[in-house]
């Protein structure tokens, strides 16, 4: 009998194992492997060593890993806050909620190649809608300093909505009695919100954290049309960085460290966030 039932929880998790090995490790395995191979795109694959490693000494990495920190903090942290407070709009009960649900979903649903290019139209220097709504020629993603901060309200702009909903997910399944002892207590309803809510909803937070940093470190087409990675690699992200040294150093094992070397990071990340979480909790 015990036998049977194994032959078929095997069967049955037979196609997902397949799709698990072919999409995921079968790929981990050849990224794995490249990291030892030089190999420029046109001459077979030679072997390299270690001598790859000498990539990630390359001050670009550290550029870009800075740039992408900052472009996904700054993002992460609009798309909690602004999707925590849209949550407790979508759940008050307000008219129009369920039409608002609809629309936070569409930036969500829009491809990222697609919000960057609208991105670009709003902010193009001279013939943009910001420029038209200024009256003036305003040059934004030519400041280094200003392109990244651009570069982060369209990745929140596409990732607010998804938060609200999850949020307010979240929300609902918050005890009614909670909220009225909070009120009782004298808690306006942002009081109740912060103090109360927002502890409770820890995890959704946690869950949230670490999609937007899986998004951030994967960011590239968004950001391709919008500045290209300028100006001077301020908007380069690593993603943009492993794909420049692939594509136009034709260094492919390189460009595999790099891409094995911004995984352990983002694992790090992601560990540490769970971690905080977990200690919340206890």
């Amino acid at each position: 009998m015990t036998r049977r039932v194994g032959r078929t929880a095997a069967l049955w998790l037979a196609p997902s194992a397949l799709g698990v090995g072919l999409f995921f490790l079968a790929p981990l395995a050849v990224l794995v492997w490249l990291t030892t191979q030089s190999w420029d795109l046109l001459a077979p694959p030679s072997w390299a060593g270690a001598g790859n490693l000498a990539i990630l000494g390359d001050g670009g990495l550290l550029r870009a890993l800075l740039a992408t920190v900052v472009i996904g903090a700054l993002a992460l942290a609009i798309e909690l806050l602004g999707g925590f407070a849209l949550a407790h709009v979508l759940t008050s009960g307000a008219p129009g909620s369920a039409v608002l649900r609809t629309l936070l979903l569409l930036p969500w649903l829009t491809a990222p190649l697609a919000v960057g290019v609208v991105a670009r139209w709003v902010v193009a220097p001279s013939d943009g809608l910001l420029a038209h709504l200024v009256g003036a020629r305003v040059d934004l993603v030519a400041d280094p300093v200003a392109a990244p901060v651009i570069v982060a309200l369209a990745v929140a702009w596409q990732g607010t909505g998804f938060a609200a909903l999850v949020y307010a997910g979240a929300l609902a399944a918050v005890p009614r009695e909670v909220r009225l002892a909070g009120s009782l207590d004298g808690l306006g309803r942002w009081g109740v919100a912060w103090r109360l809510d927002w502890p409770i909803v820890a995890p959704t937070t946690a869950f949230l954290a670490v999609v937007g940093v899986v998004q951030v470190f994967g960011l590239y087409d968004l950001v391709v049309p919008l500045t290209g990675g300028g100006p001077d690699r301020a908007t380069e992200t690593v993603a943009m960085h492993i794909v420049r040294a692939a594509w136009e150093r034709f260094d492919v094992g390189g460009a595999a460290v790099l891409a094995v070397a911004v995984v352990a990071v983002e694992a790090v990340l992601v560990a540490a966030i769970l971690r905080r979480t977990a200690g919340r909790l206890r």
